[in-house]
């Protein structure tokens, strides 16, 4: 078994690899969150102080639209996807106060999605209101098929500031970490009120006033339910641009916002251990003083993966998909225990093999799950639906595709079909000898 796992981890890491809180704030159940529609409303400053201004970064998968073949087409994108964007924001009287509507049209290679490949459709709305307090409707139709789905649970305030106060807009996340002098373009992280799991990315926000002499900006990040992990940050670095206000845009990298001239906001960009963090949900409390002053908000948010291979998203069932790397009785010792033990007992199982310890998105897990996935979408049989527990399924996790693959179907007698891992000097043979889909590994030179 030690040598298999060797094998395992050589083979995977040479391979070529193509929250509770919230939702009860938000009034859903965590069984109700979906994963194609992702978005944010962030309040920034108006351009005066009869109007707030509010930016809503999304983002759409675009399995959501149906995709048809279309003339005008060029060759290597023959389908096109076609639907519409809403986002409105209605006031405590229910009257609308703002609406942004979009079409939205893209070209594609597929009908399909590749596993592992989410494909989104992303943008940024630039809506303006006066001072108060919104809900947020965001509706998205599919032109094909005249499905519609529609969200109106978001809440934002929008507040007139005045002058010498101390205050700030939204917080978001952006890409990377600014150093002291910011660029004119910040990249938004754009997963909604989140972070993209194993990222780099920063806290951004506008501040009321271009005075930051003497502001102390602290911080206090808590895993929720997991109060003993906190970290901490009592006077923390940041980087500031003063004098701007911020200009929404998009292009085939993502959403960003520009720092434009301005006279009365500071941009400031405050670095966090986001890249550390593994998937959990969390609460961020950000306080900042200046003198007598003091400000503090506090943002719930998720590390979040929208890609994660599917065997991977049910702890029993990730554990379960370990039966070719661990022994039986060490696999009923990680069942053992409550979702929190079983978890942990995962993540020390990938931990002790990960060959970078400086993040938690662990590399060589993920390929894993992957093959998992694929194995149990194309090797089930009409005797084992899941094509994991296969015997090419077993193949495919353990050595991932063949370089070459060879299937004879003779009119008399078994199936056979041949993989061939040249690298490895390997090769497989199955025979279905029911002729029904079964494919059973027979012994041969390379097995």
């Amino acid at each position: 078994m030690k040598q298999l796992l060797l094998v395992m981890t050589l083979l995977l890491l040479a391979a070529d690899t193509s929250t509770a809180q919230r939702w009860e704030r938000e009034g859903r159940e965590p069984g109700e969150m979906q994963m194609f529609l992702l978005y944010e409303p962030l309040f920034v400053p108006g351009a005066d102080s009869s109007s707030a201004g509010i930016l809503i970064p999304y983002r759409i998968d675009l399995d959501f639209f149906i995709a048809i073949r279309s003339r005008s087409a060029p060759p290597d994108r023959p389908f096109t996807r076609k639907g519409e964007l809403m986002i409105e924001l209605f006031d405590s009287t229910g009257t609308s106060a703002a609406r942004f509507i979009e079409p939205v049209e893209a070209l594609t290679a597929t009908t399909e999605r590749l596993p592992g490949n989410r494909t989104w459709y992303e943008g940024i709305a630039t809506l303006q209101a006066p001072p108060g307090h919104y809900r947020v409707l965001v509706e998205i139709n599919d032109l094909q098929s005249k499905r519609t789905f529609a969200e109106r649970y978001r809440m934002i305030r929008a507040s007139r500031w005045q002058p010498g106060t101390l205050a700030l807009s939204t917080p978001f996340f952006v890409k990377g970490a600014p150093e002291v002098t910011l660029p004119d373009t910040l990249r938004l992280e754009n997963l909604g009120e989140d972070f993209l799991f194993g990222s780099k990315a920063s806290l951004a926000f506008l501040l009321n006033g271009t005075d930051t002499s003497g502001m102390q900006l602290s911080w206090r990040l808590t895993p929720e339910n997991e109060a003993k992990n906190m970290r901490a940050d009592s006077n923390s670095r940041f980087a500031a641009r003063k004098g701007v206000t911020l200009k929404a845009g998009k292009d085939t990298g993502g959403v960003f916002v520009t720092a434009a001239p301005g006279k009365n906001s500071t941009l400031v960009t405050v670095p966090l251990p986001l890249v550390q963090l593994p998937l959990r949900n969390y609460t961020l409390s950000l306080t900042l003083t200046r003198g007598a002053a003091k400000e503090s908000t506090v943002t719930h948010f998720r590390a979040l993966w929208p890609d994660m291979p599917a065997s991977l998203r049910d702890v029993d069932r990730a554990i379960d998909a370990l039966r070719l790397l661990v022994p039986e009785d060490k696999l009923d010792r990680m069942r053992r225990g409550d979702f929190e033990r079983k978890r942990d007992s995962l993540e020390a199982f990938w931990n002790a093999r990960d060959t970078d310890r400086t993040a938690p998105y662990n590399g060589l897990m993920a390929e894993y799950y992957r093959r998992v996935d694929y194995a149990s979408l194309n090797y089930g049989t009409l005797r084992q639906a899941d094509g994991s527990r296969t015997d090419r399924g077993r193949i495919y996790i353990l050595y991932g595709p063949p370089s070459s693959t060879e299937r004879t179907l003779k009119t008399t007698g078994a199936f056979r079909e041949v993989w061939v891992y040249s690298k490895l000097g390997r090769t497989f043979v199955f025979e279905d000898q029911s002729r029904s889909g079964n494919y059973v590994l027979i012994p041969s030179n390379g097995s």
